[in-house]
């Protein structure tokens, strides 16, 4: 009965706050949503955030906040409110996470990351910074990462084109 109690509740347990940085429609954090307290979208694109504002009152996903911004500026402003994250899913365009966002990224000392990337360049990039292998003055300090897992994802069969999760 013990053990079943504890399993029922890692069940149960909500992971904090998640930052889906890039969101697009918010996909990714309308998923995962039912894990976590409360979940940030951040897009620049106002119809996408406005799409996945629909999409998750259709669903009855009631704690998610969809933010139009740059990811960088809204990270910024975000630890500067003095907000949290345990968890960050990053899924930027091919040109990979913006300079200026990863000091803040990493500042948030977020227990996961999860990136989700479409150019292995600009992947292999970020994650230098995001692991410690390539730091600068802003980054020099901060918590550093390890990878755990990656995997391809073919998402458009017959192209170079690849998907892959970090």
């Amino acid at each position: 009965e013990k053990l079943y109690t504890e399993a029922m509740n890692q069940i149960h347990h909500k992971w904090g706050i998640l930052l889906d940085l890039y969101a697009g429609t918010g996909t990714i954090g309308i998923l995962l949503a039912r894990h976590f307290d409360r979940v940030y979208s951040v897009e620049i694109v106002e119809d996408a955030s406005r799409d996945g504002q629909k999409n998750a009152q259709k669903n009855g996903i009631a704690n998610i906040n969809f933010i139009c911004n740059k990811a960088e500026v809204f990270a910024q402003e975000f630890l500067d409110r003095g907000g949290k994250a345990d968890t960050i899913v990053i899924d930027p365009p091919r040109d990979g996470i913006h300079p200026s966002t990863l000091p803040n990224i990493l500042s948030f000392g977020a227990r996961e990351i999860i990136y989700v990337s479409c150019n292995p360049a600009t992947l292999a990039r970020d994650l230098e910074v995001l692991v410690g292998k390539s730091r600068d003055e802003k980054t020099l300090d901060l918590p550093q990462y390890k990878i755990t897992d990656v995997t391809p994802v073919d998402m458009f069969p017959h192209t170079h084109h690849i998907e892959i999760v970090v």
